[in-house]
């Protein structure tokens, strides 16, 4: 079978598919083809005025991204095979409410390394030229294609943007809650509760309906049951690799030999392989970091991304970029690179927010960085007390060589109790006091105040916000009445 015949057997419409379909997207298009079809849909005012978004979590790292990517790519490239969505129109967003597209480059540069890998290939690192010219030649170039990308911000803030879009996504302060507006339908990746940094939970529940889902945390009970897809599912060690299951299971992603000469077949293996490298520490990682489903994926995309490609380059290329970008990065900035908030409603009625940053260096360069201890604490104050969601409890989880530090400061009564209760429960995490600077130690009491933070090290090092973040959360919930 020819490569022409083969896409036009994909391309054959099935009953209806025909006046599904958005014309431009076809099964192993171009990436470059399917981002500008992408923002024709989002940014032209077409006659499509609704459409169903992909929405990763608001860490928006880079398996949420991906995630978004490859299910929307595959599913655009056949609308009837999800026909139990009203709007077969499928727009992947990065939930960054903050962050402009051009930004992107410096604030996740491993995003840059896995889209210009997918798109011209990586050259070894080895031989990676690093001159000051080639250096800023690749950053043109990931800079470019990163700009094509959607972006909660830009939604929220481009004239062109399809009202229903733009509405949706206004801050709750700009939100025109009298004006009558359809809701948007939204699957949910990387995780299964709404999230959006600058929307409150009321106005989501209102704004958005989740349609589908496919996640790897822990369940939240708030994604319908009849909902399609409905993937929860723990111990996997990066979301791209249910995403993959999910489209190998409806047989919109398959091995065929022929799709190798397809160039969105190769790009998208490469995309899809980044995230569960880096998520699996190259397959490498302990325990639940690395499942067999994972190493599963793997297999499935590994011979499909080409013979000049060479995923040992791809994870250390794009694991350099990752832990390099906090020397660009000012310190709320950092906090925001790997964060999730969560809401919880007390038995007594009230709802507090918590907030969990993973940071990738420790607190002594963390330190640095702040160009000192208290203005350290003070960012770290400003950052929980700012915006829609001021918390009540902000965990830092950090990375000191091979150890970890947790960090907790509490905000309110309730906050404090969690810490003590946190502590007494969380054996699973094998918590030991931390008393290596008094310094900052003063700063926290006197900034936060005496009893309402503390940092321990984490004895077990398997252990991530996967596991932090229930326990926390569950320990807020004992506070009522205690």
């Amino acid at each position: 079978m020819t490569v022409d015949s083969l896409t036009h057997l994909m391309q054959l419409p099935l009953e209806d598919e025909d006046e599904m379909r958005l014309p431009g997207f076809s099964l192993g298009q171009d990436l470059t083809s399917y981002l500008s079809q992408i923002r024709k849909v989002v940014f032209s005012q077409t006659e499509h005025k609704h459409v169903t978004l992909v929405l990763g979590n608001p860490s928006c790292d880079l398996d949420s991204f991906i995630c978004a990517f490859a299910l929307s790519y595959f599913y655009n490239s056949r609308p009837n095979a999800t026909r139990h969505h009203k709007n077969p129109i499928y727009v992947p967003v990065l939930n960054l409410p903050y962050i402009e597209t051009e930004d992107l480059w410096r604030l996740r540069p491993e995003f840059g390394v896995a889209i210009r890998g997918a798109f011209d290939g990586l050259t070894p690192q080895s031989k990676l030229e690093q001159t000051q010219e080639a250096v800023e030649a690749r950053r043109r170039r990931e800079k470019t294609l990163l700009e094509q990308l959607v972006t909660v911000h830009e939604l929220a803030n481009n004239e062109k943007t399809l009202p229903s879009l733009r509405h949706a996504f206004q801050t709750s302060d700009r939100y025109k809650s009298e004006e009558s507006h359809e809701k948007v339908d939204v699957i949910l990746v990387d995780h299964n509760a709404p999230a959006i940094e600058t929307i409150t939970d009321e106005d989501i529940r209102a704004r958005f309906d989740v349609v589908g889902c496919i996640d790897h945390h822990v369940e939240e009970n708030y994604v319908p049951k009849q909902a399609t897809p409905r993937v929860i599912k723990l111990g996997i060690g990066s979301c791209t690799s249910l995403v993959t299951e999910h489209l190998r299971n409806i047989n919109l992603w398959t091995a065929h030999e022929d799709h190798k000469k397809l160039p969105g077949f190769t790009q998208m293996s490469r995309l899809a392989l980044t995230p569960i490298l880096i998520d699996t520490w190259n397959l490498k990682a302990p325990g639940d970091k690395c499942s067999d489903l994972d190493r599963e994926q793997v297999a499935f995309l590994d011979p499909q991304t080409g013979d000049d490609f060479d995923r040992e380059d791809l994870f250390h290329q794009a694991q350099t970029a990752k832990y390099e970008s906090l020397n660009l990065l000012r310190m709320q900035e950092i906090f925001a690179r790997d964060y999730k908030s969560y809401a919880e409603e007390l038995e007594d009625g009230s709802v507090y927010n918590i907030g969990i940053a993973s940071v990738f260096e420790d607190l002594e360069w963390l330190s640095k960085h702040a160009k000192g201890k208290q203005e350290l604490v003070q960012e770290l104050v400003k950052y929980a007390q700012h915006g829609e969601k001021v918390l009540e409890v902000f965990g830092l989880l950090t990375k000191s060589g091979d150890r970890k530090q947790v960090a907790i400061c509490s905000f309110g009564e309730a906050g404090r109790k969690a810490i003590t209760i946190f502590e007494n429960s969380a054996k699973e995490l094998q918590l030991k006091d931390w008393t290596e600077d008094d310094t900052l130690s003063k700063q926290l009491d006197e900034q936060v105040g005496p009893g309402a933070w503390k940092i321990w090290w984490m004895g077990d090092i398997s252990k991530s916000r996967k596991q932090v973040a229930p326990l926390l959360r569950n320990a807020l919930k004992q506070t009522t009445g205690s």
